[in-house]
């Protein structure tokens, strides 16, 4: 069965429809595509305060479900019911955590463009009363990082100066920021959107500069070294795991495993830690000492690093030895230390070397006091600097030797490559940097044959000139021979540089591995688990194409997590994250975002030192370099998820995994009450079941409600009463909460001294201190406690000022929510009366500075809560008239459309216009009094009476003595319109009004729609804050009558025991009755009089027995 109606549009007419329907019992469903709620009333007349305690009662009330950022994306008719799919989009923040405390903004470094608020902001005037986090997506350049950078996060953080919050960012995603910095192939930098305009922003070099800034002056908290043990929130683990290979892979998996609690070591063939980084890779582009930190890092958590160590059959352990001596798992890591061969005649001639080899010889002559290397190149480079050398290939490993050859001297130095600058997979920086030391490049040209022979080794390479064909599986044109051009150029070494394969003769025979076709380790499952139980390999070992370190790091962290879940007993796929596409954020840019901004070049060494040694090249940033340069980003996420909000939010409220929302509904009508552009966009039609109200009015708001009500007559829901909270039955035992505030109070106001002090009061028997008491886990905590510990009476000492079930101007989400938590809105109450002390206003912000005055003052305000509440409650409220009728007087078109929409809901009407056509100076003065909960008028055709009122004149003249005859000789009960809703209700609650001049068949049903909704709210359940008068102690002097403006006030019966009697469904709870009664006989709803004295007792002599006087 179709439930309720869905508003679409949280405007002024949106939301004063949901109140008509929710009011009325029908349940309501409010979609609102932006995160807030104004309701369309911060241009209108009232003031903020009441917008929002409007909004508030909305945002609380039991029968209304409010869909911020959602849309509606499917809508169908079926069968008398519509049936519907809503789109909620993240929010990102928890709306049962979040405090608005503000925190998150104040550290946010992102400021949107053209809004000048922050990526995650609070809006004012507006609720949900919560944070928000405007994020379209992933920025182009995080979702284009393999190992999981928060880039876009990092560059905003270094724009702002915060060095070491974005180092630590990066160093969360990967251990090698230093190593990345200066060597990553850097896809985010390919995708920035900086590009379009005019270059990437520097994303490589500025990571680089961030780690070389905290080598220097950082205090990250990975600085020092550090054990497992001590890593936050880590158990060590007796499992042990064995890593094979020291590369950026096998390192990562290390890293990772360590930081999970786990025994690891790492094994790597090479004499020098690094893996292919410290012997691929020249030191003129990765310094030896960065290797040497970043690795350092991983070694303190407590892996053992074990150079010199091979693995595998005729090696110091085979991979059964490695299970036998204790570790649980093994990670295969090797990299692809074997080049590819051409496979042309020629290539076993001496003279031919691969680049890999050659890098590692000129690496280790650097690194290891052994003069074999030394002797190695030597022999390699025959004629020394005059050696004439062609290198085959052009990826990074063919720059690397061809710069390498130039720093040893050799001065004829050209790269080979059969395809075009385009398709090159060296980085243009790369290419640009070898051109410039002197490297030549050749394009479009294919060895053919080595030539030479056995005793002269080579003399030359036979090429053939080539030209684009069609795209081959890389995606890259195949290049096609040209027939004819052939040539021989002259040469003495011949470097191969076309790729690398796993060298899996290092395992041996027998290593029971399954092998592919393509000479990787094959993975089973689709993740990097091999056929052998317990085995698991990753990095240039499994894949095809050579992979770069950002690449390997990135699969280093998965592998590490299917480890982990096998050592835990569980499925390794259960490691894998789940697949949820995120889009890419591409936000509109504004045209001033459009302006050039060039791009800070890197410093570099000059020339001739460049080519006289193997110093490093580029010299970085400087701090005011780096961050003008980060200051180039064009904030696409605009967040830019550099969880700096999360490590600010004390409650832990923000969510950045959050996705969106789909949820099929169905609903008996809809009304459209936002944009009318929107409304071409849904298929909709206005007509039975579907209506539209125009969003900047409440009225028409309304009158759409009155349709949707008729619609929905059978769908109304009772109402849940508002009733005064019942005397605690048996002894006192009270508990005591005490709410920091996430430091709000607690900073200021001593919490551990107030709740020892209330633990010694007569009758507390628990008291506690929350961090939150606003939170899910807090209500669950103090229900917890009401059970365990038999609480009949809670004092919560925290930001609410009471526990009535009312929203005030000072109100805020987070009180709302509280209450709602605890039950106080009548939902789940239990056991328990609950009282509460707003010690945040009262004491902690009153006294900011003078921390023993708030603490004083709070616990004496504790204390008379805790007096308050000793005392029994008041007796029952009187219930209004349960009877659903309405009196609708004058002679207007709109009192036919009022009575039609009434009697459509079942509302029992009685009408009267009168013998007079124009007005009432034709016919008798009319009085209308209110008697016994109803507006009653005397008539020569009789008695009318309803319980609410319609006043519905046909000009002003007969509006001026509709209102007149509602005074009933009292200017002050003279019904005033209020405007602000559309100029229906008035100030006399049950006493609605048609505007003569409005449209009848709007103002009419409008009018209806308020009265349902009064009917079935404050006129059917007792207001909490309603007055009531003691018989016994009321002299009938109608002090009261005189003296409320809203007529709730009646004497009844006859002398002499005539009496006062408060009419619950009109008292407001406003107070004047009780202040200006001479008897005392009128008591406030929500404290007595004995309740009141007991308070002021408290706070005028101390706390020391907290109200023990008088107590049960």
């Amino acid at each position: 069965m179709s439930k309720g109606a869905l508003i679409i549009g949280g405007s002024a007419a949106g939301i004063q429809a949901a109140f008509d329907l929710a009011d009325s019992g029908i349940p309501v469903h409010l979609v609102e595509p932006a995160p807030f709620l104004d309701g369309g009333l911060a241009g209108g007349d009232a003031p903020p305060q009441l917008v929002n305690a409007r909004l508030l009662e909305l945002a609380k009330h039991a029968n209304v479900t409010t869909w911020t950022a959602t849309r509606v994306q499917r809508v169908e008719r079926q069968a008398g019911r519509w049936c519907l799919e809503l789109v909620r989009q993240p929010r990102y923040v928890d709306l049962t955590k979040c405090t608005a405390c503000g925190d998150c903004v104040e550290v946010c470094p992102v400021t949107v463009p053209g809004t000048g608020r922050k990526a995650i902001y609070l809006q004012s005037g507006t609720q949900l009363g919560c944070a928000a986090i405007d994020k379209d997506g992933t920025a182009p350049c995080s979702a284009a990082c393999p190992g999981g950078i928060h880039v876009q996060g990092y560059v905003a953080l270094a724009a702002q100066g915060r060095f070491q919050e974005a180092i630590d960012l990066i160093r969360e995603a990967i251990p090698f920021p230093g190593i990345c910095g200066r060597i990553c192939t850097h896809p985010c930098e390919l995708n920035c959107r900086r590009a379009e305009l005019d270059q990437a922003v520097a994303i490589r070099p500025l990571k680089r500069f961030l780690a070389d800034w905290e080598l220097r002056e950082g205090q990250s908290s990975q600085a020092a070294p550090i054990a497992a043990s001590d890593v936050p929130g880590v158990t060590p683990r007796a499992q042990r795991v064995a890593v094979v290979g020291a590369g950026p892979a096998g390192m990562t998996v290390a890293d990772r495993l360590a930081r999970q609690g786990y025994g690891v070591t790492v094994f790597d063939r090479l004499p020098v830690i690094g893996g292919m980084m410290a012997v691929g890779i020249p030191e003129y582009r990765l310094p030896r000492d960065i290797i040497a930190n970043e690795y350092r890092r991983i070694q303190d958590l407590g892996i053992e690093l074990c150079l010199n160590t091979t693995i595998g059959a005729g090696g110091d352990h085979s991979l059964d030895d490695l299970f036998a001596r204790g570790y649980d798992a093994v990670c295969l890591a090797i990299g692809a230390h074997r080049s590819h061969s051409l496979r042309i005649p020629g290539e076993e001639l001496d003279g031919v070397v691969h680049g890999i080899e050659l890098l590692k010889i000129v690496s280790l002559s650097q690194q290891v006091e052994s003069s074999e290397y030394h002797a190695s190149l030597a022999r390699i480079l025959r004629k020394g600097a005059a050696t004439r050398v062609a290198v085959l290939g052009g990826g990074n490993t063919a720059m690397d030797v061809s710069r390498s050859l130039r720093r040893l001297g050799v001065q004829d130095v050209r790269i080979l490559y059969r395809r075009t600058r385009a398709e090159m997979p060296a980085t243009p920086e790369e290419v640009h940097d070898a051109e410039e030391e002197g490297v030549t490049i050749e394009f479009l040209v294919a060895p053919k044959r080595v030539v030479g022979d056995e005793q002269t080794g080579v003399v030359g390479l036979e090429c053939q000139r080539m030209e684009l064909g069609e795209p081959d599986a890389s995606g890259r044109r195949r290049p096609v021979p040209i027939p004819g051009s052939e040539h021989i150029l002259d040469l003495d070494l011949i470097v191969l540089a076309i790729g690398q394969a796993p060298d899996m003769d290092g395992l041996g025979e027998g290593h029971g591995l399954a092998i592919t076709r393509a000479e990787r380790i094959e993975l089973c499952g689709g993740g990097f688990s091999t056929n052998r139980p317990g085995i698991f390999a990753a990095g240039d070992a499994v894949t095809q194409d050579k992979m770069a370190v950002i690449e390997a790091i990135g699969m280093g962290k998965k592998a590490a997590a299917e480890i982990d879940a096998y050592l835990r007993g569980l499925q390794v796929s259960e490691a894998r994250p789940a697949v949820e596409e995120r889009p890419i954020a591409r936000r509109e840019l504004a045209p001033e975002e459009r302006q050039p901004k060039p791009r800070l070049a890197v410093p570099m060494i000059p020339m001739e030192e460049r080519l006289g040694s193997y110093a490093e090249v580029e010299t970085g940033y400087t701090a005011e370099q780096a961050i003008a340069e980060a200051g180039r980003c064009l904030a696409c996420g605009p967040c830019s998820e550099c969880l700096a909000c999360v490590r600010a939010c004390k409650p832990g409220a923000i969510v950045h995994e959050e996705m969106p929302q789909t949820v099929p509904l169905e609903v008996g009508a809809i009304i459209y009450a936002a944009d009318a552009y929107g409304f071409g966009g849904l298929p909709l039609a206005e007509g039975p079941g579907c209506y539209r109200a125009s969003p900047e009015s409440p009225l028409l708001g309304s009158a759409a409600a009155a349709r949707a009500m008729a619609d929905l007559f059978g769908q109304r829901q009772a109402t849940l009463a508002q009733t005064a909270p019942a005397a605690p039955e048996g002894a006192a035992r009270f508990g005591v909460f005490v709410c920091q505030c996430g430091g709000e109070i607690s900073e200021t106001v001593n919490t551990d001294l107030v709740r020892d002090r209330a633990a010694a009061w007569p009758g507390v028997v628990h008291s506690q201190v929350l961090p939150f008491s606003c939170s899910p886990e807090a209500a669950a905590t103090i229900k917890a406690q009401v059970e365990a510990m038999g609480l009949n009476r809670v004092v919560l000492a925290a930001c609410s000022c009471c526990a009535i079930d009312q929203v005030c101007f000072s109100c805020t989400y987070q009180r709302v929510r509280c209450k709602d938590n605890l039950g106080i809105f009548g939902r789940d109450e239990g056991p328990a009366t609950y009282e509460f002390v707003n010690i945040r206003e009262q004491c902690a912000w009153a006294h900011p500075g003078d921390p023993p005055a708030a603490t004083s003052k709070a616990t004496a305000l504790v204390a008379a809560a805790v007096a308050r509440v000793r005392l029994a409650g008041r007796g029952p409220v009187e219930l209004p008239l349960a009877e659903k009728s309405a009196l609708v007087l004058g002679s207007g078109a709109a009192a036919r459309a009022c009575q039609r929409a009434l009697e459509e809901q079942g509302i029992n009407v009685s009408r009267l216009d009168g013998p007079y056509a124009g007005g009432l100076e034709e016919g008798p003065v009319l009085e209308v009094q209110r008697r016994g909960g109803r507006f009653v008028v005397n008539h020569h055709s009789g008695t009318r009476q309803g319980v609410a009122l319609v006043l519905a004149p046909g000009d002003g003249g007969e509006m001026e003595r509709l209102l007149a005859a509602c005074a009933d000789g009292q200017e002050g009960l003279r019904p005033r319109i209020d405007a602000r809703g559309g100029g229906v209700e008035t100030h006399r609650p049950g006493i609605m009004v048609c505007d003569p001049l409005g449209e009848a068949a709007i103002v009419g049903p409008a009018a209806a729609a308020r009265v349902a909704a009064w009917l079935a709210s404050d006129a059917a359940r007792p207001r909490p804050t309603a007055a009531r008068v003691d018989p016994a102690r009321c002299r009938a002097c109608a002090t009261c009558v005189a003296v409320c403006e809203f007529g709730a006030p009646q004497m009844v019966g006859q002398d002499p025991q005539r009496t006062s009697w408060i009419d619950p469904a009109i008292c407001t709870g406003c107070g004047t009755c009780v202040a200006h009664c001479p008897s005392g006989a009128i008591s406030g709803g929500y404290s007595t009089d004995a309740q009141l004295e007991a308070m002021l007792e408290q706070l005028m002599g101390g706390c020391g027995a907290a109200g023990e006087r008088g107590g049960e």
